[in-house]
């Protein structure tokens, strides 16, 4: 009882730091940076808030880790040892698996393929990628770097990956309570959240859960078209259409909402296992 209570309570002081730290971002320090230097004029806002969500999600984890727990934030995952590799092959994973399920609700005859290239623009689609990586990485740091870890520290590797995933999951409350699809979105989401979580346990590094976070959200966002989680990151480029009942578009929610888009996250799981045995 009292390592829950102890687990507890820093994890919420950790997601109260993090809304002081988002609001006082968004309310104070971008509008000093834009008065200086007039930066985030020039910024599309999919980066502002991909910003806003890094430093506000970071932050706290990092500064809380120090005080409590003795750690510097390479500790949280960030050891740069394959780094880069296991970015890139985390990114192209998250792609694929999303695709994986995209190519099912295809060949099913859900989804067609009709770009229009008059709507493609290349600096709608890099700001997107930016903004969405920057994002992913904060909610890594967030669910994998300092709620997982801290629960690990006095609980079961199996319950700390259940709990930080349900925990993850209400996250997206917001988004789900709006969607007809609720109950599969969230399916999703905690499944989706299991797979990162895997990820991390068997590299030990956050460089693979961004990486799989942040191939899975562009592939879906910037490239597919689709709402993310509920979001609408409209760039114009749509390229592929769902058509049928909202159980397999997904709805408002996007294609996560969908029981297709279930293939993805399940097809990541059985990857990270076989990941996570080979190490």
């Amino acid at each position: 009882m009292q390592n829950a209570a102890i687990s507890t309570g820093k994890i919420l002081l950790y997601f109260v730091l993090m809304g002081l730290t988002i609001v006082g971002t968004m309310e104070v320090v971008l509008p000093a940076v834009t008065s200086a230097v007039g930066m985030a004029q020039s910024l599309p806002q999919i980066v502002t808030l991909g910003v806003v969500n890094f430093i506000g999600m970071s932050v706290p984890a990092m500064l809380l880790m120090m005080v409590f727990d003795g750690k510097s934030p390479m500790a949280m995952g960030f050891a740069p040892k394959n780094a880069v590799g296991d970015f890139l092959s985390g990114g192209l994973a998250g792609g694929f698996i999303f695709l994986s399920a995209v190519a099912a609700a295809f060949f099913a005859g859900f989804a067609q393929i009709n770009p229009d290239f008059a709507t493609f623009s290349m600096s709608a689609m890099m700001a997107s990628t930016l903004g969405m990586t920057l994002a992913a990485a904060g909610e890594e740091v967030m669910m994998r770097g300092y709620v997982m870890q801290e629960l690990m520290s006095k609980f079961s590797t199996p319950a700390s990956v259940i709990v930080s995933s349900l925990i993850f999951t209400a996250l997206h409350g917001g988004a789900l309570a709006q969607s007809n699809m609720a109950l599969v979105g969230a399916l999703n989401i905690f499944l989706a959240s299991v797979m990162l979580s895997l990820a991390y346990l068997a590299t030990r590094t956050l460089w693979l859960p961004i990486g799989l976070h942040a191939g899975w959200n562009i592939t879906q966002g910037p490239l597919m078209g689709f709402n993310v989680s509920g979001n609408d990151f409209d760039t114009g480029w749509q390229p592929v259409t769902m058509t049928g009942p909202e159980a397999i578009t997904g709805g408002s929610f996007g294609f996560e909402g969908s029981v297709m888009g279930l293939i993805g996250p399940t097809l990541g799981i059985l990857m990270m296992l076989a990941m996570r045995k080979r190490s």
